[in-house]
């Protein structure tokens, strides 16, 4: 039987569990949206810190005790700088760079995106805004780093410095050109290891009262913590998770080229497939946003469960009708082509209702995803596994799945999959 803790600090919450693998069981849960944005795509580590060791103490003192090892994930492709006296920003997966050094990075390699590792690297080198720090890596890293009590070195999971773009998948390191090129300097950069490494043991018992000694594993991004917590037979599986964002993600044992979608590492030396859509739940909230707005113009309000409860029903009325608005949710565009915006075509005198408008929507946020994995890898499978609070609460996008893929979708019984995931692969550091 193992005890293990499970970290996980997403875009918009911030989660602890203690979780029972022997029983498959939850013994702990705290889950609280957090605080840090300090502007848009930027948030405040220290603040996200101090709400894990808020967390962290609210563990029973004797769960604490049985503890034997320490999983951490959360939001990839964002960075964090540091050295021992002064901490950067977190430069999140939604922080953006001017135009110009966003094509600069392009020029290089193709693949690095808006709120990529690499690239907000390079634009802060650009600033000369990298001198004073000795690390980087990303949020989870730099809790890990704490966590183990201020190393000499961050360790770096390779699936999220794959995430920073500018990786090889086949060597498992960042490409050299690329990076000497940008004249990023390498003496910043985390070490990468592959997923399940032991990162060092807890050494921050006087902040939360967790027991020192208990290896902690380094950081695996969110992505692939969920998808190794749901995965019972990956040759068969789809993985959909609604949150912030969206993404759609398959394992495979092997890389398709040409397909378009992204490869990802995974443990094991398999890969996802993942096609994401930078507005998922967010677009979402556009719409409910909007609704609220036209409901205040009129001098009315709705609370925030109603209003999206109300939005789900209208969606769900109409999601059989063959007259919807075709809505296309690229809001903040996509990563393969940053100007893209979103759209809402097909509208008739008809049509253009708040109902069948929700109920665009939904299936505009479904077939974004579908429409970007490759029917090769869609096409083979027959399980659709689903996490995330936008499509856990939302039954119009899960009717939308039901419609576009023709599979029900299928929720695993314990929430958390992310942090629940980090905790289940850190057992490995116990064989």
């Amino acid at each position: 039987m193992a005890i293990l803790l499970g970290i996980d600090i997403g875009t918009t919450k911030t989660a602890c569990i203690v979780y029972d693998s022997y029983k498959d069981l939850l013994l702990f849960c705290a889950s609280e949206p957090n605080q840090a944005f300090t502007a848009p795509g930027i948030q405040d580590p220290e603040k996200l810190l101090a709400q894990i060791k808020t967390m962290l103490r609210s563990i029973p003192a004797a769960l604490k005790n049985e503890i034997s090892a320490v999983g951490v994930t959360g939001q990839m492709h964002g960075i964090v700088l540091w050295n021992r006296e002064v901490t950067s920003s977190l430069y999140t997966w939604q922080s953006t760079v001017s135009e110009t050094d966003l094509n600069v990075v392009k020029a290089v390699d193709p693949t690095l995106c808006q709120g990529y590792g690499i690239t907000t690297l390079y634009a802060l080198q650009q600033k000369e805004a990298l001198k004073n720090y000795l690390f980087s890596g990303t949020i989870m890293d730099y809790l890990v780093w704490h966590l183990t009590g201020q190393l000499d070195k961050v360790m770096i999971d390779h699936t999220n410095a794959a995430s920073w773009g500018a990786y090889d998948l086949k060597k498992h390191c960042f490409k050299q050109d690329v990076l000497e090129q940008l004249s990023i300097p390498c003496e910043l950069l985390p070490e990468i290891v592959p997923s399940g490494t032991r990162a060092g043991e807890t050494a921050w018992e006087d902040d939360t009262g967790l027991p020192s000694g208990i290896p902690v594993m380094a950081a695996i991004g969110d992505n692939q913590a969920s998808v190794f917590f749901t995965s019972h037979d990956p040759e068969n599986e789809l993985f959909l998770t609604i949150g912030t964002g969206s993404q759609i993600s398959a394992i495979t044992e092997s890389v398709i080229p040409g397909t378009g979608c992204e490869y990802r590492p995974y443990p094991d030396g398999r890969y996802l497939a993942v096609a994401a859509s930078l507005c998922g739940g967010a677009s979402w909230a556009l719409l409910a946003s909007f609704f609220r707005q036209t409901l205040e113009t009129f001098g009315t309000a709705l609370s925030d469960e109603m209003l999206y409860r109300k939005m789900d029903e209208m969606a769900l009325s109409e999601l059989h009708s063959a007259d919807i608005p075709l809505v296309k949710p690229s809001f903040l565009g996509e990563r393969y082509d940053a100007s893209l915006r979103g759209s809402i075509k097909d509208l008739n005198l008809h049509n253009f209702t708040p109902s069948k408008l929700a109920a665009g929507f939904a299936m505009g946020i479904i077939r974004n995803l579908y429409d970007l994995l490759p029917a090769e890898v869609r096409g083979t499978r027959n399980q659709l596994l689903c996490s995330g609070n936008g499509i856990r609460r939302n039954q119009s996008l899960q009717k939308a799945c039901a419609i576009l893929f023709g599979l029900p979708c299928q929720f695993p019984d314990t929430r958390e999959e992310a942090a629940c995931g980090a905790a289940l692969l850190a057992e490995r550091l116990l064989d």
